[in-house]
């Protein structure tokens, strides 16, 4: 399996302080990189084998991983570079 954590700056290639301040101005947004995040930290029990699942469960949310991961990075890329930061 592919384990480890998947941050979204190295999984989307951008920089923190930028989905942070996206983060700031968007409550949707900030709703949907903490779902992420939950997400990741759960698959990353699953793979230290801290938690079981079935295989379908665990099919499951790394698929949801990567529908959060898209959605986050389609919401990035409409704010455009360096958008998003409050004035």
């Amino acid at each position: 399996m592919d384990q480890g954590p998947h941050p979204l700056n190295r999984e989307l290639a951008v920089d923190l302080d930028r989905i942070e301040a996206v983060r700031r101005v968007d409550p949707h947004f900030d709703k949907i990189v903490a779902r992420y995040e939950e997400v990741d930290r759960e698959i990353g029990r699953i793979d230290a084998r801290e938690e079981l699942r079935t295989d379908d469960e665990e099919k499951v949310l790394r698929e949801h991983r990567v529908v959060l991961r898209d959605a986050i990075a389609q919401r990035l890329r409409e704010e455009g570079p360096g958008r998003g930061r409050p004035a």
